[in-house]
């Protein structure tokens, strides 16, 4: 992966959070939470079925061959079943109350509370796999904290003003 695509990718992941967030928060005034779940869960997961089928025919030595071998499907050892149905399990019930969340507030609140998943991320990874993040790391997610803490007393101004 080239130093463009380092930085492109995580742009392009962003920008679809965000119209995602939008979209769900539009959704949030005529569909009921397990619908727009639902939506969600379905264009998810064919998403992933059609990069999953690229990888299979993608060449090695085309453009993005590295970072389309690496999403090659790989069958779970039968330990892994339980923390992947934990993992699911979870999961959906987190997007069943992320999106009922957009209901009660605007999407630029939910998302600052959905920015705690670095901290967890964070917390997780050096406990449970001994992993530190790189200095950089620490100081983008400072950034982004700081962002959302912003966001979050802007938005408490504006309501009492």
């Amino acid at each position: 992966v080239t130093g463009v695509q380092t930085c492109a990718l995580p742009i392009c992941g962003a920008a679809l959070v965000s119209i995602a967030m939008i979209q769900t928060r539009r959704l949030t005034r005529t569909e009921d939470t397990g619908a727009i779940v639902f939506y969600f869960q379905g264009t998810t997961t064919l998403a992933s079925l059609l990069i999953i089928l690229l990888a299979e025919i993608w060449p090695a030595d085309g453009v993005l061959g590295s970072a389309m071998a690496s999403q090659s499907w790989i069958w779970p050892q039968s330990d892994h079943w339980w923390p992947l149905i934990c993992t699911g399990l979870l999961g959906g019930a987190g997007q069943i109350f992320m999106t009922q969340s957009y209901r009660f507030t605007d999407a630029s609140i939910v998302a600052c509370f959905d920015y705690t998943s670095m901290i967890w991320a964070l917390i997780l990874g050096i406990f449970m796999f001994g992993e530190w993040p790189a200095p950089i790391a620490l100081i983008g997610a400072a950034i982004i904290a700081c962002g959302g803490l912003l966001a979050i007393f802007s938005e408490r101004a504006t309501r009492k003003a």
